[in-house]
């Protein structure tokens, strides 16, 4: 199989919703901490990789299995079993403890030990002027001649597991807010911000990092959730359970416990996109109706509420609210510039729609399939709060079993009478905690000002810019943001990028602001007619690599193209999908007559054409 053939086919299996930042998560980059695709796939690769040069030599490499759970003392399927799922013979009662304590196991903080000291600096990246001890943020500047006015602020991400929210987030905040303080006393008056291999974390943390750049806008969001039967009996119960909590003698900690265990199913746990109070569950459930759905109307988290900023409870005081006013904006929108790997999701896309569409700064994405033309700064989930299965999910359950649920009826005659808490509470994950398996985002964002209504993550938004990786790039963070600054604060002439690195056909795309994109709307929603996310390649006006693009200004490039003369054989990637699943996949493809795009480019995708 030609190399680039299978890597596009292996990168499919990814969890990227853009082909561009699928691509990139094959291969190692130094923003992006994660196992790539191509050393760890997500299928069975066959017992051998075979891979033959174009020289004509070849080299085997034996594919192994790395197991990250211990089987000491497993022999047997039953051993297994027991293991695996130690509650699976446990008695009904048992079963209803475990019920029963799951809310109140899953919202406890694990005891604190101690840490081990936090490194001066990130592994691979310089000296930082100031960073997170969880390495989530840090700040430098570039020191060489022509550059000493830049600062970065590096991103990595908005939450670090085993870390208790507050203490992290304050200790997040606290680094933003010094790093912004000193860059601006030092004379520093350009910044660029890296999100790259961003997957998000707190919301409350996206939204304070845009209120510290920009205090005088608002920093409202606009969600939405689909209404169904689940929603409306656990949503009205929550709801009533905050009220009731509200009433109690100590009603201040019960209810706002309740408020985070239920958001953002109860009505008092959130508040309207304009910043108001639900009076009731009916007016924040609805029904609304959209694109032939039911829908909750339109919603935020309450950023101007630390105890509810987030619904995790991180607890920190957004700026611009309550004591944490006054703040001066430390840099112009147009001394701004970001750069993604096309890996960013969730509060990550939240604190970009923050960016691009309220104060107007521009984008320059990485990497990308070997092809021209332009490519997505944002791959991941456009969602704004992801329902994981610890803790959601068992806190949820509790709910739906408790005796305070007088609606457990309308569930009568549905799918729910086939509900049943058996295979949760077998599971080891009941028992230790251990596991997040079944995560969804389950939220929708929405633009502001957007006419059309439609949710963020089936819009398409070039980046302002696109830049092939150099050698000199993947291993040294300094030479990509002074190659950044130059193209962004030197050659970029008000919105347009001129520089000889943005690759062919990568600026001006519409739905870009070097495209006269323009705030509150989408841009133009319809692609090309070869813009199918196949191993073709999502062509946005573009054209495969070839032999005359070896002579482009990049340093460090080798020549890509989609049909070299390396081969990668004896590799399980045809089998990927569940065949019966991806029959019936195909034969609602042959049956739709309808003219909605996201469903074309799926169906062109599984090779079924539709004009």
């Amino acid at each position: 199989m030609d190399v680039v053939t299978f890597l596009l086919k292996q990168s499919m299996v990814g969890l990227s919703q853009d082909p561009d930042a699928l691509w990139n998560q094959n291969f190692f980059q130094l923003g992006n901490r994660g196992t790539r695709n191509f050393v760890a796939p997500k299928y069975y690769p066959g017992p051998m990789t075979n891979v033959t040069f174009s020289n004509g030599s070849t080299h085997q490499i034996t594919n192994v299995a790395r197991v990250n759970f211990p089987l000491d003392g497993i022999s047997t399927g039953e051993e297994a079993y027991a293991v695996f799922c130690p509650r699976a013979l446990a008695s009904a009662s048992a079963s209803a403890t475990a019920a029963a304590s799951s809310a109140a196991w899953s919202t406890a903080i694990p005891s604190s030990t101690e840490s081990p000291p936090s490194s001066p600096t990130i592994p691979l990246y310089p000296y930082p002027a100031i960073k997170h001890s969880a390495n989530s943020v840090a700040g430098y500047y570039l020191n060489d001649t022509g550059y000493t006015d830049v600062a970065v602020l590096q991103v990595r991400d908005f939450e670090a597991a085993d870390e208790d929210p507050l203490t992290y987030s304050m200790e997040f905040q606290a680094v933003v807010q010094k790093f912004l303080y000193a860059a601006v006393k030092t004379g520093k008056r350009k910044l660029i911000i890296d999100l790259q291999g961003n997957p998000g974390g707190h919301v409350d943390l996206g939204t304070d990092l845009f209120a510290q750049l920009f205090p005088s806008i608002p920093p409202n969001s606009k969600s939405n959730m689909r209404d169904h039967l689940g929603f409306w009996i656990l949503g009205n119960v929550a709801s009533s359970n905050v009220t009731a909590a509200t009433k109690t003698p100590d009603g201040g900690e019960d209810e706002l416990v309740s408020e985070l265990t239920y958001m953002p199913l109860s009505y008092q746990s959130v508040v309207t996109d304009d910043l108001k109070d639900f009076s009731d569950f009916n007016s924040y459930y609805g029904p609304n109706e959209l694109y032939g759905g039911n829908f909750s109307s339109f919603f935020q988290n309450n950023y101007t509420d630390a105890s509810a900023s987030d619904f995790e409870g991180t607890g920190i005081i957004v700026t611009g609210t309550n004591n944490r006013t006054d703040f001066r904006q430390p840099f112009a929108a147009q001394d701004i510039v970001v750069i993604y790997d096309g890996y960013c999701a969730s509060t990550c896309t939240v604190v970009s729609e923050y960016l691009k569409s309220f104060a107007g700064v521009q984008f320059i994405a990485l990497g990308g399939r070997p092809q021209s033309g332009p490519m997505q700064a944002i791959g991941g989930v456009k969602g704004t709060q992801v329902f994981q299965f610890v803790p959601n999910l068992y806190q949820w359950l509790d709910l739906w079993e408790s005796p305070e649920n007088n609606l457990l009826g309308l569930a009568n005659g549905t799918i729910w009478d086939n509900f049943t808490l058996d295979p949760i509470l077998r599971s080891q994950v009941v028992v230790t905690g251990a596991g997040t398996g079944g995560s969804v985002n389950g939220r929708n964002h929405f633009r502001f000002g957007d006419e059309s209504e439609t949710p963020l993550q089936f819009v398409y938004e070039a980046a302002d810019c696109r830049m092939w990786w150099t050698r000199e790039m993947l291993y040294d963070p300094v030479f990509l943001w002074e190659r950044v600054a130059n193209m962004a604060f030197t050659e970029r002439k008000g919105t347009q990028f001129n520089s000889k690195y943005c690759v062919q056909g990568s600026t001006g795309h519409p739905t870009s602001i070097s495209g006269a994109w323009r705030n509150g709307t989408l841009g133009p929603q319809v692609p090309p007619a070869n813009a199918s996310a196949s191993v073709e390649g999502w062509k946005l006006t573009g054209r495969p690599l070839g032999q005359n693009d070896q002579g482009r200004v990049n340093t460090g490039v080798g020549v890509s193209g989609t049909s070299s003369n390396i081969k990668v054989e004896n590799n399980a990637v045809e089998s990927l999908a569940d065949s019966l699943g991806l029959s019936s996949m195909k034969q609602a493809c042959a049956n739709y007559t309808g003219d909605k795009w996201l469903v074309i480019l799926v169906c062109n995708a599984l090779g079924v054409k539709i004009d």
